[in-house]
């Protein structure tokens, strides 16, 4: 890009004294170096498409840019940082991507809470870097370091010392990164003094065609195993949440995490750090929490085990390369000390007030500003009434857990929110489990946890517990079938959770249960978390039409209740196309087809499709023009007329239709 880093110093000794001076772009100083991983692919200098596809035109790109078609402008440097300051280039270190996703683990568990001072750190994920980009230093076997690879029959063993014994590999094949295991020390004494010590790496082989979509069959990696059954049993690798396998998967996760890190005694006794996608499974890392006995000591997982947490992990190696033994190494983990996940953008005030003006003849709104006890007491009698509500607070969070900032809350003692929030909400599988967001400092009253030093057991809703047996019948709505509930404790200390502690402390006044359902804040399926107030009034209004409350900053927002009456005009709030296909649905053994309409708003693509009765939606959405009334409508369609309103009342609750009130 053409940001610059800089202090504001420099860029004024950069223009005459006569100019105005520039803005500072940030204050921070100008790019030392750049660490990067990109498992698909290296990043390196800007090469030219021609190399790979000779048609192309002589346009400068990088390697994983052409074989997906992608180009650079002209203009772009050879590295990821360019400056029309004419700032000298930094360096750029590739690490390896499980290196990668190691540091990020461990920084966070020695530097922040956890406080950790050595341990074994676990990287398991679908697949990581080549062997040709592995070794040795971009691995961690580096400073003389010995590492011999030996074929186990499955696959390659990296482990020290030894002779390397390389089985030969047809072309199209290459081994990559399966599983990785470091073994970790840090020493306060000296700012970022954190070493790790590679002890077994597994590389599998598999197909690496100059493609980014590595498919997973044939890798033999134990992250890639849920998704080539997934694959195999429902059609797509990211199904894996519908296995009944899932039990016996977490089951053998845990023998193996278990097995592989116990053979390296008293290294891993104080600490297990779990990392790579494998670590976002809750119920493999609750086992291996409350293990008996306690093995690993603390077990900790980060917010971002999956790859957003390899810019992390990057950074963290970085820091230690160029600033360990510094004070301002020692500034970084402070700042690291104070880390919280909530690392998205902060939106303004006039950003959130626009995004409700935007729809502002669908809702009503009440500012609560400077009444934070008002605002949290009207929410908490909301859930407590039996109504769910969507909460959006702050920045959002980082990794794929919503952990009170970007969140659809409901009461956890109505077991009859799980179907309801499944099927009307986020409009998936029924079976699909809720979590609680409880105060922690109630964990071990309601929870198999009986560590008193430790109630922060689960700050980013890493793990499972099981519930209390006296407690199971009061909290159906995020007890599992087993009995167990994947938990986010939450901490009212911490400038982060300080409100959502607030909010869950006056839902217990009323109801004596420390603890709310939490889900993401996201209205249909394979739809990220909202980030932006827009986002989050859209999602809202026309993706969930069954939730009534939005709290946005300090605005309570209602949707307006649907009323139709025969004498009511209507207009289409926006252009649309109409769409008819088949639609299938259930499972194996019992599959069916429906026919169902999908229009999709034109210049809103944000707002994707919405299905409507395929037979009268869409002629009911031509013919709303603001000229007829419902009643002139339906005799047009020679339809029923009470259909007709429902129809409507239907496209408008979908924000399709907007009344025109004179």
């Amino acid at each position: 890009g053409s940001l610059s880093l800089c202090t504001e110093e420099w860029l004024r000794s950069q223009v005459p004294p006569s100019s105005p001076p520039p803005d500072p772009l940030t204050s921070l100083l100008p790019p030392v170096t750049c660490y990067q991983n990109n498992h698909h692919f290296p990043i390196p200098t800007i090469d030219t498409p021609s190399l790979y596809d000779p048609s192309a035109p002589d346009t400068p790109s990088v390697v994983w840019g052409s074989a997906l078609g992608y180009t650079l402008p002209p203009s772009a440097s050879s590295t990821c940082l360019s400056s029309p300051l004419n700032i000298p280039s930094p360096s750029a270190t590739t690490i390896g991507h499980h290196l990668a996703h190691a540091y990020s683990g461990v920084g966070l568990a020695c530097l922040g809470g956890p406080g950790l001072k050595s341990g074994i750190v676990s990287v398991m994920d679908g697949m990581g870097d080549t062997l040709e980009m592995g070794l040795p230093e971009r691995s961690g076997w580096e400073g003389g370091f010995k590492a011999a690879l030996q074929d186990d029959g499955r696959g390659l063993l990296l482990t020290p010392g030894g002779d390397s014994v390389m089985p030969p590999l047809p072309p199209h094949l290459t081994f990559r990164e399966s599983e990785s295991f470091y073994a970790f020390t840090y020493s306060p004494s000296s700012p970022l003094s954190i070493s790790l010590l590679p002890v077994l790496k597994r590389y599998s082989s598999t197909a690496s065609p100059l493609t980014p979509s590595h498919g997973f069959e044939g890798y033999n990696s134990l992250g890639a195993g849920y998704s080539r059954v997934s694959s195999h049993v429902f059609g797509h690798w990211n199904e894996c949440g519908k296995l009944d396998t899932n039990a016996m998967v977490v089951s053998t996760l845990s023998s193996v995490l278990l097995s592989a890190s116990s053979l390296y005694g008293p290294g891993c006794s104080s600490g297990l750090v779990l990392t790579g996608g494998v670590a976002l499974n809750s119920v493999a890392n609750g086992l291996l929490k409350t293990m008996e006995g306690r093995p690993f000591g603390d077990v900790c997982v980060p917010p971002f085990a999956g790859d957003e947490g390899v810019a992390f992990g990057a950074a963290i190696k970085c820091a230690i390369d160029v600033h360990g033994g510094t004070e301002r190494g020692r500034k970084i983990e402070e700042a690291i000390g104070n880390f919280e996940p909530y690392t998205g953008t902060e939106y303004g005030e006039e950003e959130v007030r626009d995004a409700i003006s935007g729809f502002s003849g669908f809702v009503n709104v009440k500012e609560f500003a400077g009444m934070e006890d008002e605002l949290v007491a009207f929410a908490a009698e909301r859930i407590a009434g039996g109504e769910v509500i969507a909460w959006y607070q702050g920045k959002a969070e980082v990794g794929p857990r919503a952990l009170g900032h970007r969140s659809i809350l409901g009461d956890p003692r109505d077991g009859k929110l799980v179907d309801f929030i499944n099927k009307k909400i986020k409009v998936r599988e029924n079976f699909r489990p809720f979590a609680p967001s409880v105060l922690k400092e109630y964990i071990s009253e309601w929870f198999e946890w009986d560590d008193d030093d430790d109630q922060d057991v689960s700050p980013y809703m890493s793990l499972t517990l099981q519930a209390r047996q006296s407690k199971v019948a009061s909290i159906p709505a995020v007890i599992h079938v087993d009995g167990s509930s994947r938990i986010q404790s939450v901490d009212g200390s911490k400038p982060g959770t300080r409100l959502y502690h607030k909010l869950i402390s006056k839902f217990m006044d009323l109801t004596g249960v420390p603890m709310v359902l939490n889900t993401s804040f996201n209205t249909i399926k394979s739809e990220p978390i909202v980030e932006k107030p827009r986002g989050a009034m859209v999602s809202f209004l026309m993706r969930a039409p069954e939730l009534r409350w939005l709290i946005l900053g300090d605005y309570v927002i209602e949707r307006r209740p649907v009323v139709v009456s025969p004498e009511d005009t209507f207009v289409v709030k926006g252009g649309f196309s109409l769409s008819t296909r088949e639609r299938f649905w259930g499972g194996v053994g019992d599959v069916g087809s429906v026919e169902e309409a999908t229009v999709r708003m034109q210049g809103l693509e944000e707002w994707g499709d919405i299905s409507v009765h395929p037979e009268v939606g869409g002629d009911v959405l031509a013919l709303c023009d603001g000229t007829r009334t419902v009643e002139e409508v339906a005799e047009e369609l020679g339809g029923d007329v009470a259909e007709v309103v429902e129809v409507v009342a239907s496209l408008e609750k979908n924000m399709l239709l907007k009344k025109i009130v004179v």
